[in-house]
């Protein structure tokens, strides 16, 4: 009998945490799964790893050159039997009911792709629950950005192959799900949110969506996405002026907070040129100006004395 569920795990140097994902997989309350993990060029022992998980708990492992997330991702989609792929980051974790709970919400409301909510966990501790959508619409997902997470994303595996699969161009990394998710909602998938905290989303200085480097991969996905439009149309030239503003404002806030002070405001002015009047934009400014000037303000405060400023 073919498994519901193919769980998919891209795993790229990350033999520190994976054994706890993979822990949180086998104590699920669901067994109707297969689990495929991607060892995506590691140059750690995370092959190791899953080789050692392995002896006890038997999964596909596949051993491949480093191709990138989609590309690991891929590899999985590949050779995946389930009728619905279920994605997971290595560093992320599961409730034991994640997967019972989702199951029975695909079969009440006949959904393509369910995500569900997920906890916010920094260095063991729970930061908040966060609750994703709730958008379903393509332009909507294009205009007001990403609201779903991987790990919290079941998917029906016939409409991802169907579209080809995650972007594999680097000039996107870290930003394919979202690429993927709009890909899905632009041919007429249906999208739904289960508001219940089934995974927690481990917060780490290497999240990917952490750093300016995220907004440029971003940008290049949104112009693949934007060239599709009419762009003579004078309502859809002002959102993508309006998208690509707030952009530019999210790249200049994650450059104020590492002091790249010069960059920052060199974002923030393409993003006052693109929605000068934007609420968003102006938001970003001032509350990554602010936190700033209050980490800068607490760094001085706690140097001991004679330690220059």
């Amino acid at each position: 009998m073919l498994p519901f569920f193919s769980i998919i795990i891209p795993c790229h140097n990350v033999a520190h945490s994976v054994m706890g994902t993979l822990n949180s997989v086998a104590a699920q309350n669901e067994r109707a799964f297969e689990v495929i993990a991607v060892n995506d060029g590691s140059s750690d022992t995370t092959l190791h790893v899953l080789e050692s998980f392995n002896a006890s708990f038997p999964f596909v492992i596949i051993d491949q050159k480093n191709k990138g997330l989609g590309g690991a991702r891929n590899a999985g989609v590949t050779v995946a039997h389930g009728e619905f792929l279920a994605f997971l980051d290595a560093d992320d974790l599961w409730e034991p009911e994640k997967l019972e709970r989702v199951r029975e919400t695909l079969h009440e409301t006949g959904a393509d792709l369910v995500c569900h909510d997920e906890y916010f966990v920094r260095a063991g501790t729970t930061v908040r629950n966060h609750r994703y959508g709730p958008r379903t619409k393509y332009l909507d997902l294009l205009f007001h950005g990403n609201c779903l997470s991987p790990s919290a994303v079941t998917v029906r595996r016939d409409a991802v192959v169907s579209l080809g699969g995650f972007s594999e161009d680097r000039r996107g990394h870290g930003v394919e799900d979202y690429d993927l998710w709009m890909r899905l909602a632009r041919v007429g998938r249906k999208f739904y949110y289960l508001h219940e905290s089934l995974g927690s989303y481990v917060l780490h200085d290497a999240n990917m969506s952490a750093g300016p480097d995220f907004q440029e991969c971003e940008r290049f996905i949104l112009e693949q996405h934007f060239s599709h439009l009419d762009a003579t149309n004078p309502a859809l030239a002002r959102k993508i002026s309006k998208r690509r503003a707030l952009n530019d404002a999210c790249a200049g806030w994650s450059r104020f907070q590492r002091g790249q002070w010069v960059a920052a405001f060199g974002d923030y002015q393409r993003a006052l040129r693109g929605d000068f009047f934007g609420t968003t934009v102006w938001k970003y400014m001032a509350i990554g100006t602010f936190r700033e000037i209050i980490r800068q303000t607490s760094t001085k405060l706690g140097k001991p004395k004679g330690t220059p400023a």
